[in-house]
């Protein structure tokens, strides 16, 4: 976001099924949400 980022994405199995938490650590939980766009995708079968 120090960058100029805002958009974000992330999929359940990216990083050993740790991305969507990592990303709500680091980003939902510190910044405006009104700030960023985050793309997340669904799996076509159930983990």
């Amino acid at each position: 976001m120090e960058q100029g980022f805002n958009y974000f994405d992330t999929y359940y199995a990216y990083y050993e099924a740790q991305s969507e938490i990592g990303l709500r650590e680091e980003l939902v939980k510190k910044c405006l949400r009104d700030s960023f766009i985050i793309a997340d995708k669904m799996p076509k079968y159930g983990y």
